[in-house]
């Protein structure tokens, strides 16, 4: 019995380790996609992007009392929104006025406003904090704004470019850059689109290394991988009469092929 039991020890320490050496774990820190909400460094205010069309401004609340500390002014139509690594500056994509307002934290005021292209939605700050990428929906490209010198690219992504193409039978915007993930150097950002792709930038030069078909239906969201390895992209499947469902798609950031699906 004694036996028996160093044996099902064993056996349960080697499961274990086995799971935390093998388990791909996900970035969080990566700072990604449409974020109606973040909190600042530190974690005493909560900014949200109210998302509305007809205002103007996001909310300031304090998180320990929850109580609403101000508004500040922005564009129009908020959706989008992140913080810089050190807490100290917070970016909003302002989806009706095609612009990105820069708030500084330490006095919650507007610094500065980027022009950017149509419909800018999902927003992005690479971990080192020096880039913050846009997803611009109208004109299916994404903007490339270095946060220190403030100097744009404009890259085109997802299907084919030049415009915002209409819709697929499924009722869905043909190629809409939707969702966002940095490398972990910040060197490379990974754009999710909803004509079912998934296309890799180089940051630095604005130039498209790779891209992938991952679906014939929408890119909703990317996360990835502590090391950088892999790549996750969930997609929605709209299957008529029987609602929608979803698959998770595994991405090899060095041969940029999907090696597994998870439906």
């Amino acid at each position: 019995n004694h036996k028996l039991k160093i044996l099902v020890i064993l056996i349960t320490i080697s499961i274990i380790l086995s799971f935390s050496i093998f388990q791909p774990s996900v970035n969080h820190n990566s700072k990604q996609s449409l974020r109606p909400y973040i909190v600042s460094n530190e974690i005493k205010y909560g900014y949200v992007a109210n998302g509305n069309p007809y205002i103007n401004y996001i909310t300031v609340f304090n998180r320990q009392t929850m109580n609403i500390v101000s508004n500040i002014t922005v564009g129009i139509g908020p959706i989008g929104i992140v913080t810089s690594p050190n807490g100290s500056f917070i970016y909003v994509s302002n989806f009706d006025s095609n612009n990105v307002s820069v708030i500084n934290t330490a006095n919650n005021e507007v610094v500065r406003s980027i022009n950017v292209g149509i419909s800018p939605g999902s927003i992005s700050i690479s971990p080192n904090g020096n880039y913050i990428v846009v997803a611009n929906s109208g004109s299916s490209n994404v903007s490339i704004i270095n946060t220190t010198s403030f100097l744009e690219l404009n890259v085109n992504v997802g299907g084919s470019p030049g415009g915002y193409n209409g819709y697929t039978t499924a009722g869905y915007p043909n190629i809409v850059p939707d969702g966002i993930v940095f490398s972990p150097n910040g060197s490379f950002a990974y754009i999710g689109n909803a004509d079912g792709n998934v296309t890799a930038v180089n940051v630095l030069s604005g130039k498209v290394l790779r891209q992938i078909t991952v679906s014939i239906y929408p890119v909703n969201g990317l996360a990835i991988s502590n090391n950088g390895q892999y790549i996750y992209a969930l997609v929605d499947e709209y299957v008529p009469s029987m609602d929608y469902g979803s698959h998770l798609s595994v991405i090899s950031t060095q041969t940029f092929s999907i090696i597994h699906n998870i439906s």
